[in-house]
């Protein structure tokens, strides 16, 4: 019995051991998210930069080359943030899918613990009884002995 809680202790370990990697692939993720995040505010306010530049342009002197220019500026940027909104939202995809998974791994660490637990019980109890029985056996034959004296 005790043979096999060592196997299962390892087992449990392994278990531990995959939960966390998939823990850590997850705040990976996470810390991914928040860069795009940051990226998107940045190109957000950039846009906001080239929209003003273009009504200053719009309410001055007002060339072809400088609007075509700012209407360039503005449509590439908006681009970029729909790469970025894309990327993160492919990312969230990609973080639910590993959220589940690590459920599952924890759920994995969780029945091999509650059978570890009752494994380990079970023989404390077992112990317990032979323990009980030696302590009886010894009772007897003390119980014995005087009987004959």
């Amino acid at each position: 019995m005790k043979d096999r809680i060592d196997r299962f202790r390892k087992i449990l370990k392994a278990k531990e051991t995959a939960r966390d990697l998939v823990r850590k692939e997850l705040a990976d993720l996470k810390r991914q998210e928040e860069a795009f995040l940051g990226h998107l505010r940045e190109l957000r306010d950039e846009k906001l930069e080239y929209m003003r530049r273009f009504e200053n342009i719009a309410s001055g002197n007002v060339t072809i080359e400088g609007l075509r220019i700012g209407s360039e500026d503005i449509s590439r940027t908006e681009d970029r943030i729909k790469e970025g909104i894309v990327k993160v939202l492919r990312l969230r995809k990609k973080m639910e899918a590993v959220e589940a998974v690590l459920l599952e791994k924890h759920r994995d660490v969780r029945k091999v613990e509650t059978y570890l637990l009752q494994m380990e019980l079970q023989w404390e109890k077992e112990c317990l009884r032979k323990e009980q029985m030696a302590v009886d056996e010894i009772a007897g034959m003390l119980h014995n002995r005087r009987g004959k004296n």
